[in-house]
């Protein structure tokens, strides 16, 4: 078998949020069909069942952890320099230094992000960067729509250094993996990209919504100390939520809630704030339909993904629907942007449920042909063998 050198910022288990859901199951398949080697560059904190997953599915691994002022030293190196802060963040010689004999001795090496790329940046090994989607072209965008004065400056102060530096990274490896197809057809120009979609957990399609126990509840689901996802749940607040003619509830599903979202459940009687919960799915299956209107951000969001696969209903932003690429508006999602047309089409959904089932019966039929990790598995190891 062959040595495969893997780089994560992030523990993979246990899979709160898309990111950690994407690498739990690379590092399931990488460990199925290849002697795997992890290296973990972190500022979380030390986690049990975090490492009893590292070891269960690894050859051997390193956890490199820094108390988070030598993170945060890092950043402000990083604003002197040309590099990413995010890249900086990241890098310490160090480390560098310790394992140029795990870089010697893999076969390849796949680099999750942009984060770690540098401490690869000199191997002649044949090198895979996952960089799952453009934070660069993200930022750039998300400059003129973020309400939050402080992510505004980082993505001002970022955005074009992150574009430059994933542009030198595509041209540097052999081959760069996206998850959104119109992003990898961009960065052809400066080197070989692969567009990989997402999966979802196959044990979502044992699940059937409650049919009998539906009542009008409206979901937003997704990990909420993501930056993109609080400025979704604000936009729907702010701008759709009042316009809601029906008596119904928002329910705002997902881990790590900041505070300026737990207000809004404080300040209106029909808003709930759940935070974490053990099986989310419960919730999704007994909801009326899902929203998620993204107004920044980028690539595929898996938990539109697993929301669709679930069979629900799910009105999306042209920004979410456009990187599910075997998806159709009307057929396996409703899109729309405005919020008074937005709210005139969750009040019929929310009176007139039937009518719309069929959306969400072909949005789970979609999700089974097109968005397994069974399906990314094939696609990912086909790429990594013809190296």
């Amino acid at each position: 078998m062959k040595n495969c050198l893997l780089f994560l910022t992030r523990y993979p288990y246990p899979p709160v949020g898309g990111d950690k859901v994407k690498s739990k199951n690379l590092v399931e398949i990488l460990s199925k069909n290849f002697n795997l080697t992890i290296v973990l560059i972190t500022d979380e904190s030390y986690n049990e069942v975090s490492e009893n997953f590292l070891k269960k599915n690894t050859t051997k691994y390193f956890v490199y952890r820094f108390p988070k002022y030598r993170f945060l030293l890092n950043s402000i190196r990083g604003i002197l320099k040309k590099d990413p802060i995010q890249v900086s963040y990241y890098y310490f010689k160090s480390i560098k230094d310790k394992i140029n004999l795990e870089i010697e001795n893999c076969d390849f090496i796949i680099n999750n992000l942009i984060r770690t790329s540098k401490y690869v940046q000199d191997s002649k090994k044949i090198k895979f960067l996952d960089i799952v989607d453009s934070i660069g072209l993200h930022y750039l965008e998300a400059q003129k729509k973020s309400t939050s004065i402080f992510w505004k400056y980082i993505y001002k102060i970022e955005g074009k250094k992150v574009l430059e530096y994933e542009k030198k990274n595509i041209l540097e490896f052999n081959n760069t993996f996206f998850v959104n197809k119109y992003e990898s057809e961009f960065y052809t120009k400066y080197g070989k990209t692969t567009w990989i979609p997402n999966g979802v957990n196959p044990e979502l399609f044992r699940y059937s919504l409650k049919k009998n126990t539906i009542s009008k509840k409206v979901v937003f689901f997704g990990k909420m100390d993501y930056q993109p996802n609080i400025e979704a749940v604000l936009w729907y607040i702010r701008n759709v939520h009042h316009l809601v003619k029906s008596d119904y509830e928002f329910i705002i599903l997902g881990a790590y809630p900041s505070k300026e979202i737990t207000k809004y459940s404080n300040k209106y009687k029909n808003i709930s704030v759940t935070g974490y919960i053990d099986n989310p799915y419960d919730i999704l299956t007994s909801c009326t339909l899902v929203v998620s209107p993204m107004q920044i951000g980028g690539g595929i969001q898996n938990k539109v993904l697993e929301s669709m696969a679930l069979g629900q209903i799910n009105i999306l932003t042209h920004k979410v629907a456009r990187p599910i690429t075997f998806g159709i508006p009307n057929e396996h999602y409703l899109v729309e942007d405005d919020p008074v047309k937005m709210s005139i089409l969750i009040d019929d959904i929310l009176l007139n449920r039937e009518k719309y089932s069929r959306i969400g019966l072909n949005a789970r039929k979609l999700i089974k042909e097109k968005y397994t990790w069974d399906n990314y598995e094939l696609k990912l190891l086909r790429l990594i063998n013809s190296y």
